[in-house]
């Protein structure tokens, strides 16, 4: 359960989140350098397309939740109910906040996630920080207990592979 994530970016880098995302470090595969960030708290990061900053969820209700790329990270003013950042929420609501984890984009205005064991699909505007109105692509995906990862991928071209079954736990 160390909650690794390594994921291709769309301009060819890797990203490395590990320790509940408290520590991403950016890659660049041709190179080997790294350039690190701190974060005080964000599972499974997916960096937001056309933007420095990161889309997370998990945690303490599983409430989506955007923070800027920056090591100095403070948790939301008062009002807002993100962990650490800005809430998401459903276009054309202040109040419908989008519950998932494992977030992921797809072609730039695309996201996918995990919610309660289902693989969802909505739009995305990366300017506004909106999700639109959620689709199941498919139901019984595995997760892992306790950070929810899915256990999928959506190929470049749409194509969708997954592995079914239960919340599996992740044994030592």
């Amino acid at each position: 359960n160390s909650g690794a994530t390594l994921r291709w970016h769309t301009d060819g880098r890797l990203l490395l989140a590990e320790g509940d995302g408290t520590a991403v470090r950016w890659i660049d595969p041709a190179t080997g350098n790294a350039v690190a960030n701190t974060f005080s708290y964000c599972v499974l990061p997916a960096p937001i397309p056309g933007t420095t900053d990161f889309l997370c969820g998990g945690g303490a209700g599983n409430i989506a939740y955007r923070i800027p790329a920056s090591s100095a990270v403070a948790p939301p003013p008062g009002s807002d109910f993100g962990e650490n950042g800005r809430s998401v929420r459903r276009v054309g609501s202040d109040t419908g906040y989008v519950f998932g984890t494992d977030f992921r984009f797809i072609d730039g205005g695309y996201v996918t996630y995990m919610a309660q064991g289902d693989l969802m699909a909505a739009t995305f505007d990366a300017k506004s920080g909106r999700i639109g109105p959620a689709v199941r692509m498919q139901q019984g995906v595995r997760r892992s207990a306790y950070y929810s990862a899915g256990a999928y991928a959506v190929s470049a071209s749409g194509t969708l592979v997954y592995a079914e079954g239960p919340v599996q736990s992740m044994g030592l």
